[in-house]
């Protein structure tokens, strides 16, 4: 059994306890790792308008391998995945890494898979002149020692917590219930609920979200964007559907059932198609269970029996040059974060102001029309 989460879009987050939220800000953030980190996600958010991010990196420690795909422009010489440092020439291919991990490519989409179990789907979305990603991650459903943005995949909806270290209180965004009408209808204006929605998206962007932003010397990136100013990290609005009338609201929705979007996935769907004119699509559960392995030798034949079976192959098989990697037991240590009070996790230090006094959160002005 899995568990999923996801980074999609501008981006939107599902964490592998099904949270979902939205973060906008920019620059290098941890998504997901286990605790030795020999699994390991980093992600750079990259700013396409004052107010909206999208994936346009992603790094990976895979058991000791170091992975990353950059969005490169269309008609660029630069290569998008590099493997320990390694320019892939050859994208659209399975590639070998040393430490056991696997990449797959099969239709326009990449499987990135580490020994420990864990998967990672990469799909890419042409934006402008470049291109962003979506990722779908994929952990045992047994193994509860994770952290990052995606959680901790304990099977608790409490990973959006933050805990101050030095007075231990707990401070969570408080998401309000919202029916269909409040996030789609009339009631997606109204003032009390703005006020609700824009105070956890703060929370997210300047609270949750410091607790996993990576520095210089713990982002993994190749072109590191750890060291930009608050007024490009964070939005400049903390946009809501309010911004949108009725109308790209109906063919957001239209346009989104029409690609076959699931029920809970529209929101993000019209966000994106709104704000950025980003087309709906319909992202899938990609998870591709190991398979057995078989014990025999023996040679098999095909269903005629008049020859052996030949091994199945729909793309060119790449092995990086062991010479290469990054070695077996290296530790990568991004910032280990505190969890909520009932799974505690080891001080980190280095805390940041983050504005939250007495368990809420500071309330800006809501941007949606009154």
């Amino acid at each position: 059994m899995n568990r999923s989460g996801k980074s999609s879009g501008d981006p939107h987050m599902r964490t592998f306890d099904s949270e979902s939220f939205d973060f906008q800000n920019a620059g290098d953030y941890l998504l997901a790792a286990s605790e030795d980190n020999s699994f390991m996600i980093q992600t750079q958010q990259v700013r396409t308008t004052s107010s909206v991010a999208l994936n346009g990196a992603i790094a990976m420690n895979v058991s000791g391998d170091m992975l990353t795909f950059t969005s490169v422009t269309k008609n660029g010489e630069e290569k998008m995945i590099h493997v320990n440092g390694q320019e892939i020439q050859t994208e659209k291919t399975d590639l070998v890494l040393p430490q056991g991990g696997i990449v797959n490519y099969k239709n326009g989409e990449y499987f990135v898979k580490w020994p420990t179990g864990e998967q990672m789907s990469i799909s890419e979305r042409s934006f402008k002149d470049s291109k962003l990603f979506d990722l779908n991650v994929f952990v045992p459903k047994c193994n509860e020692n994770y952290y990052g943005l995606l959680g901790n995949n304990d099977g608790s909806r409490n990973d959006l917590v933050v805990i101050d270290e030095e007075t231990g209180e707990e401070y969570s965004r408080n998401s309000p219930d919202r029916s269909f009408d409040d996030v789609f209808g009339s009631n997606r204006s109204n003032p009390e609920m703005l006020e609700k929605v824009t105070k956890e998206l703060y929370f997210i962007t300047r609270t949750y979200g410091g607790e996993f932003q990576l520095d210089s010397t713990t982002s993994l990136l190749r072109n590191q964007m750890t060291n930009i100013p608050d007024n490009i990290r964070y939005p400049k609005e903390l946009l809501t559907l309010a911004e949108l009338d009725d109308e790209q609201i109906e063919e957001g929705l239209r346009k989104a059932r029409e690609s076959g979007v699931a029920e809970d996935d529209l929101f993000e769907a019209v966000y994106d198609y709104g704000h950025l004119g980003l087309e709906p699509i319909a992202l899938n559960d990609d998870y591709i269970a190991p398979k057995e392995i078989k014990r025999s030798n023996e040679p098999e034949l095909n269903k005629s029996g008049e020859s052996l079976k030949q091994k199945e192959s729909t793309q060119p098989e790449i092995r990086i040059r062991p010479s290469i990697f990054i070695g077996t037991g290296v530790q990568i240590n991004p910032p280990k974060r505190n969890r909520p009070i009932t799974t505690p996790r080891p001080s980190t230090g280095n805390r940041r102001d983050t504005g939250v006094k007495g368990g809420t959160t500071p309330s800006p002005r809501p941007t949606g029309r009154r």
